[in-house]
């Protein structure tokens, strides 16, 4: 799954050097502003192309793994009626492909908050957030922004050191339901 998921970077990478020269006649002021857009409109059309049709994406489809919907199995474990018959296993019934509202959570996850993310570090930085007055909500903002990113990063590496045992659930967002 890591080797997949390393795969998804490089395919990503190959395809953002050649998405900037297609902007290389550009003024590099205006392209540089709209970076984050362009980004994520990479990783967009990523999403579309790969998970979206065939719930997989490309560097984990050449490793012939795919997602798989967890929602039947956890439906599984809820208490149930007396009137109601019991479900299968989950073990005994075969995998579904994830619904679309995983999909689009999925899509939320891995774009629209590395999207905004970027949106706000980048406003931070250029109107120096960092040397406002300690009272300032944009310093509090910066604050706070700084300890985020800290949590998850350390939730990142703790997941990677837990991921090594079972080898399910690559990174922090795929283990979300």
């Amino acid at each position: 799954q890591v080797d997949g998921v390393q795969m998804d970077a490089e395919i990503f990478q190959l395809l953002d050097v050649q998405y900037k020269k297609i902007f290389a006649l550009f003024k590099t002021s205006s392209v540089s502003f709209y970076q984050p857009e362009l980004t994520a409109l990479l990783r967009l059309l990523l999403f579309r192309f790969a998970l979206w049709r065939h719930s997989t994406t490309f560097g984990l489809a050449l490793q012939n793994l795919h997602y798989v919907s967890e929602w039947p199995a956890l439906a599984s474990l809820l208490p149930r009626t007396a009137a109601s018959r019991p479900a299968p296993p989950a073990w005994d019934r075969p995998p579904r492909a994830p619904s679309s509202l995983q999909k689009l959570l999925f899509a939320a996850c891995h774009i629209a908050v590395p999207y905004a993310w970027a949106r706000i570090s980048r406003r931070a930085s250029e109107h120096s957030w960092m040397d406002r007055p300690e009272r300032d909500v944009r310093r509090q903002v910066w604050r706070w922004k700084d300890k985020l990113e800290a949590v998850w990063e350390t939730l990142s590496f703790i997941h990677f050191v837990y991921f090594l045992w079972p080898g399910r659930d690559a990174a922090v967002v795929d283990r979300m339901p």
